[in-house]
């Protein structure tokens, strides 16, 4: 999902909705195109694989496409996935982080539009573990995740907590027996020294015994106490391993621990470390009744000429058994995996090497990796041709696990969908996640609604370079329906994609060792942030080994459009690093600079001449200062043809406001404590989008939450907020992300209290045309926080229930 989406969706009833309004302002009516739960036009065949766990029976329990899975011999079995329901009465909307023991259980954290916390799948079922929000035997307001289980059915976990809050502190907890109990958390006092301040996911033995890494906090009395440790609880205890800044056996200074520390049932921990000093004292690190030891230094030695330069994680098992994952001298990418077992060290994989199933490993290195008690070696593994898969070796041979192309038995359809765009023609730009097919970009229609076509997806072969493996969250649409697209291949590339018809083309490739040659010299190694114009031009962020800035691709030729080293306005400095571009049809360009040691600033090129719209600390209309030192998607900039402006900043005086650039100077459009249209007033204001006239959409969180806005004609209009009440009695939680086209129509999401995720399409009430009829009419509650029934809402709101015509039931 998107960073710029602002929280968890949830599910929705097809629905209509008109907004409240006020005499000067625009009132619209709403039509859903798309929601949660309509087929989405993928296969039904996994795109990714992710976190995995396995028992010593072979058994592999792991998330692919958001889903949980479990591979037990041939059989791979669907066990739960987004908008699949839940056993807290809920519908999950996320799963990550499972956990199977030798009994086959697997334990997994979810989070449902009910509540969420951990659940437990067992003897073919799955249940309800330990919910968010219980209470532990201290105290503690528990909110659990990444959580790993033992053959006793013991849990232990990390509490995410909530920062600044004692009660809701993040710290390591165990669940037996029905009782939650705290092992250590934020504020506690850490063996040796200092406080514990964070945690990493911990390891859990047969006996119950925990093993941890966490942050230490200094103190001002001795600032140059540990920051960071690792920890072993057993019983009531509570021992240090090993803590940054301890002293090392061969006379070196102890620095941090790499990957994820594990232990045996013997209370054996194994670890990958690093210290400052001799190598001697960085590499495998074993704790045990005999002491702490490296036992596999850095620079050792391997077979075939390896020689192992950095260890980046480590696992032991029951035999002593330890498997690892270490990069190589020779080779300057991922790392290899090896198993010690006896003295004796295998390799498993080393990138370049060919896979069980025609592929060949990448540079990615391993994303996972676990050792059982049989000696077997999970890993999931970058791949040149395909998105990562997961391996198992079992002595000599390799085995492929589970990985893209993969059939599971169900219908995809889409979970959260959000709109990033929208076409003159009413056709939004969706973003979303399936389950199966992973995430992805679609064109959805307004005839028949609940359709869409795909764009592009992760999975899609591009030949020789691989295949998608994950889109940059930086897709714009023009008037014209035309997508453009920055996505990463799994050869090792960038690519920048256009979307036109029915026909997805490459425009640029990046890479270190095959980038597209650029017309500033050299070859594209990245490229990054586009925007495209309504003719069709398509501006990027682009670098090369001796230029970066912006690039325009027209009537089929890429030209360098502006250099980061251009001198400021002001002549200070240089622009620097240019990122969040934007393209009208005139060739105006605006962008936000990172100029430093000068501040960042937002500026616009019209005419070849530089203009300063904004600057970090410079005063801001309507009050407070620019803070703009962070780039953030949400703020802009975006740009008319008639040359206005859109562009939000953070303020100095709290909150973010947005403002707009026209004629020549720049204006407040809203911000904190300005009047909202919803009757509240604005906390914060950004994500514009404009139009050619220079209307302007955006989302704000007001006093009823986040909502959806247009300012026209210099009016603020509310299009839709919390508290708003679709016909069949559900309410509007959260709305985002409006994107505004020419003819002055909105489309952007939603979420529904305990209810589903939708795209609608806002037009004006008094606009002509055939939907008219299609619409029903609601107004808005008080109070968002305060959801109501159905019944209840009804009897407020009676003039909110008027039927659908006949024409609208059809879609």
């Amino acid at each position: 999902m998107t960073p710029k989406r602002l929280v968890v969706s949830m599910f929705l009833l097809a629905a209509c909705l008109v907004a409240v309004s006020a005499s000067a302002q625009i009132t619209f009516k709403l039509k859903p195109i798309l929601k949660t739960g309509d087929d989405a036009p993928v296969p039904s065949l996994l795109s990714s694989v992710g976190q995995a766990s396995f028992n010593s029976q072979g058994q592999v329990a792991f998330i692919g496409d958001g889903g949980l899975f479990l591979k037990s011999g041939d059989k791979l079995q669907a066990l739960a996935g987004p908008g699949e329901a839940a056993p807290d009465s809920g519908t999950f909307l996320q799963i990550n982080s499972p956990s199977i023991n030798s009994r086959g259980d697997v334990v997994f954290e979810g989070a449902t539009t009910q509540n969420g916390g951990l659940f437990l799948f067992s003897q073919g079922r799955i249940t309800l573990l330990l919910p968010d929000g219980v209470v532990s035997t201290t105290g503690d307001v528990v909110f659990p995740t990444q959580p790993v289980i033992n053959d006793s059915g013991v849990v232990a976990f990390v509490n995410n907590g909530i920062p600044d809050f004692p009660l809701f502190g993040q710290g390591i907890f165990q669940f037996a027996d029905g009782v939650v109990t705290k092992i250590a958390a934020d504020g506690d006092a850490a063996p040796g020294q200092g406080t514990f301040t964070g945690f990493d996911p911990p390891a859990l033995n047969a006996s119950g015994q925990v093993v941890f890494h966490a942050a230490l906090q200094e103190t001002l009395a001795e600032p140059f106490l540990p920051t960071n440790g690792l920890f072993l609880a057993s019983g009531n205890s509570v021992t240090k391993i090993i803590a940054s800044g301890d002293a090392t056996a061969h006379g070196g200074i102890f620095f941090d621990v790499q990957g994820s520390p594990s232990i045996n049932d013997a209370g054996q921990v194994a670890f990958a470390g690093s210290a400052d000093g001799p190598v001697a004292d960085s590499g495998v690190y074993l704790f045990s009744s005999s002491g702490l030891q490296v036992v596999l230094p850095i620079f050792s030695a391997g077979s075939n000429g390896i020689v192992f330069r950095d260890i980046l994680q480590a696992d032991i098992n029951n035999a002593g058994q330890i498997a690892f994952e270490s990069l190589t001298l020779g080779n300057c990418c991922g790392g290899a995996v090896f198993l010690s077992s006896n003295h004796t060290i295998s390799q498993i994989m080393v990138p370049g090497q060919g896979t069980p199933d025609g592929d060949t490993f990448g540079p990615g290195g391993v994303s996972e990796l676990a050792l059982n008690g049989a000696g077997q070696v999970l890993f999931a593994a970058d791949l040149l041709q395909h998105n990562n898969a997961l391996y198992i070796s079992s002595g000599t041979q390799l085995a492929r696990v589970a990985g893209q192309g993969d059939s599971v038995r169900r219908d995809p359809r889409f979970a959260i969908p959000f709109a990033e765009g929208l076409s003159n023609a009413d056709e939004a730009l969706a973003f979303d996640v399936t389950f199966p097919g992973g995430t992805g970009l679609y064109t959805t229609h307004s005839h028949p609604a609940h359709t869409a076509t795909l764009d592009a997806h992760v999975g899609q072969s591009f030949g020789s370079a691989g295949v998608i493996q994950g889109f940059f969250e930086n897709f714009a649409m023009n008037g014209a329906g035309q997508v453009v697209m920055n996505a990463d291949l799994s050869g090792g590339l960038s690519t920048l994609l256009l979307k036109s018809g029915d026909s997805l083309t490459e425009l640029v490739r990046a890479s270190f060792s095959s980038g597209d040659p650029a017309p500033s010299g050299g070859k594209f190694l990245g490229v990054a942030q586009s925007s495209i114009n309504g003719l069709g031009q398509v501006l990027f962020s682009g670098e090369t080994l001796n230029n970066s800035g912006l690039y325009l691709i027209a009537n089929g030729e890429t030209s360098f459009a502006l250099d980061a080293t251009t001198t400021l306005p002001d002549g200070t400095g240089t622009f620097g690093s240019i990122s969040s571009n934007a393209l009208n049809d005139n060739g105006d360009i605006a962008f936000l600079a990172q100029s430093f040691p000068q501040p960042t600033g937002m500026y616009v090129r019209s005419n070849n001449q530089f203009i300063t719209l904004a600057r970090d600390g410079s005063p801001a209309p309507g009050g407070g200062s620019f803070n703009l030192f962070f780039p953030d998607p949400r703020l802009g900039p975006v740009i008319s043809d008639n040359g206005s402006i859109a562009f939000a900043s953070d303020l100095s005086t709290g909150g973010r406001a947005l403002f707009l650039f026209s004629q020549g100077a720049v204006s407040r459009i809203a911000g904190p404590g300005d009047v909202s249209p919803d009757g509240t007033t604005f906390f914060s204001a950004d994500a514009p989008t404009i139009n050619s006239t220079g209307q302007v959409a955006f989302s704000g969180q007001t006093g009823k939450g986040f909502g959806v806005f247009l300012f026209a004609n210099g009016t603020v209009s509310k299009i839709a907020a919390p508290g708003d009440t679709l016909p069949d009695g559900r309410i509007i939680d959260l709305a985002d992300l409006p994107q505004v086209n020419d003819r002055g129509h909105v489309a952007f999401g939603a979420d529904l209290l305990m209810g589903k995720t939708v795209i609608f399409i806002a037009r004006p009430v008094d606009e002509d045309g055939e939907d008219d009829a299609e619409v029903t009419t609601t107004a808005g509650l008080p109070d968002a926080a305060t959801p109501m029934s159905r019944a209840a809402a009804k009897a407020r709101h009676p003039g909110n229930f008027i039927r659908k015509s006949r024409k609208d039931l059809r879609h």
